[in-house]
C-alpha cells in the first residue's frame, strides 16, 4: 500500500461552521428583529457580497443547532418586548384586498407606515390606529392564524376588521392574566 502523504488529522469542520466566533456573531445578528440572514452573514464577516452571504446564511440556518439557538434567542427577545407600549395600526392594500395588523413602538406609527408603503409594490392605506401594546397585536391575530395570505397579510371582511380593533382595545385595557 502506498502512502499518499496525507496526514491522519482528526476531522475538521469545513465551510460555514468552521469559525466559532463568526457563527456566534451570525446567531446574535440574525436573532435581532428585522435582520435578514444576508445582513447577519455580512455583519459576521462571512462575505462582502450579498449573493455569497445569502448562501452562507442559508447554510448556517440549515444546521439544527444554529436554528435552535436562533429560535431560542428570538423567543427571549419577543418575551421581553411583549409588554412594550405603542400603537397598533391596520394597513389595507386595496389592489389585492389584503390587510395587515402592525405594531409601532412609542409614537412612531407614521414612520412605520411610511416604511411599509415605501417597500410595497402597490399603494397602501392606513385604516386605523389605536394605542396598545405589542402583545395585543399577537392576541388579536391569534384566531386568524390559518387565514394568512402572502406572509403577514390577511383577507378579512368588515366584521373581522371591527373584531380586530375590539380585540386590540380590550387586550390593551385588561390583558389576560391581570387581576
Amino acid at each position: 500500500m502506498v502512502e499518499t502523504g496525507k496526514s491522519k488529522r482528526s476531522y475538521r469542520r469545513r465551510g460555514a461552521m468552521r469559525d466559532a466566533a463568526k457563527r456566534e456573531r451570525f446567531i446574535e445578528e440574525v436573532s435581532r428583529p428585522g435582520v435578514t440572514q444576508v445582513e447577519a452573514a455580512m455583519a459576521a464577516g462571512y462575505s462582502d457580497r450579498p449573493e455569497c452571504a445569502r448562501v452562507r446564511g442559508s447554510q448556517l440556518m440549515r444546521d439544527p443547532l444554529v436554528r435552535a439557538r436562533v429560535e431560542e434567542r428570538r423567543g427571549e427577545a419577543t418575551a421581553r418586548a411583549t409588554d412594550e407600549a405603542g400603537h397598533a395600526f391596520l394597513v389595507h392594500s386595496p389592489g389585492p384586498g389584503l390587510h395587515r395588523l402592525c405594531f409601532a413602538p412609542g409614537d412612531s406609527t407614521a414612520a412605520a407606515f411610511k416604511l411599509l408603503a415605501a417597500d410595497s409594490p402597490v399603494a397602501l392605506r392606513l385604516l386605523w390606529e389605536l394605542p396598545g401594546r405589542r402583545a395585543a397585536v399577537a392576541f388579536a391575530l391569534a384566531p386568524l392564524s390559518g387565514r394568512l395570505h402572502h406572509g403577514v397579510w390577511y383577507r378579512l371582511a368588515d366584521a373581522e376588521l371591527n373584531r380586530l380593533a375590539e380585540a386590540v382595545e380590550s387586550y390593551s385595557l385588561s390583558p389576560p392574566g391581570d387581576v
